[in-house]
């Protein structure tokens, strides 16, 4: 793909995600609060819809044959695995989530509970350290293998990180600085939070539709 073409799509999935953050932004701002928290809340419609965005990314890996049958195996684990977690899996399997070290210091939690907490916390790890593994393969075929598939990988990366950081920033600033934000500031960032998350399998959706080998190369 030519560089000119290249940037022209990345200008165009900049402009489409800057007017989407800016539509949710604008429902924060304006829509009534008890509005805003329905949609944008842990139960609301955006983190449901999220969920069936991860499992449709799973069946597109799988059928897209262009990719290597390993990398197609992991990716739509690891998609499906993301779409559990978005509807609560972790914290539904026990009383309590089996992904963080409360659950496993617990003197309450049975011990074949953790025992069966602790393997399948395993078997997710081993599926993302493969995940990473093929994404540092693919970071370092760039060169020989330009695919605009990957920079969308690598926005996806990106718009993760800042997800993540927005979920921690009420908190955070509550827990370590004794700061507390104002509840409409708190929606404000709780949508761009939700916003942002829900963006990551529609770009991973686009990078595995946009993803074509090139010849001789491997992926």
């Amino acid at each position: 793909m030519s560089l000119s073409k290249t940037a022209h799509i990345l200008f165009i999935s900049f402009l489409l995600i800057g007017i989407y953050i800016g539509v949710c932004v604008h429902t924060a701002l304006f829509a009534p609060v008890q509005v805003t928290q329905f949609l944008f809340s842990e139960s609301g419609p955006f983190e449901s819809f999220s969920a069936w965005l991860w499992y449709l990314l799973a069946v597109l890996c799988v059928l897209n044959t262009e990719l290597k049958l390993k990398t197609r195996i992991f990716t739509a684990l690891g998609a499906a695995l993301l779409g559990l977690r978005e509807m609560d899996f972790h914290k539904r399997l026990f009383d309590d989530s089996f992904i963080k070290t409360n659950f496993y210091r617990s003197a309450e939690i049975p011990f074949m509970d953790k025992l069966l907490g602790f393997i399948l916390l395993l078997a997710i790890i081993f599926v993302f350290f493969n995940l990473a593994k093929i994404f540092v393969q693919a970071i370092r075929q760039f060169k020989s293998n330009p695919n605009i598939a990957y920079l969308f990988i690598a926005l996806t990366v990106l718009c993760g990180g800042l997800s993540k950081l927005l979920d921690r920033t009420s908190s955070t600033l509550n827990e370590d600085f004794n700061i507390k934000l104002m509840q409409h500031t708190e929606v404000i960032i709780m949508t761009i939070e939700e916003g942002v998350e829900m963006l990551l399998p529609i770009l991973l959706v686009v990078a595995v539709m946009t993803y074509r080998k090139v010849l001789n190369q491997p992926n």
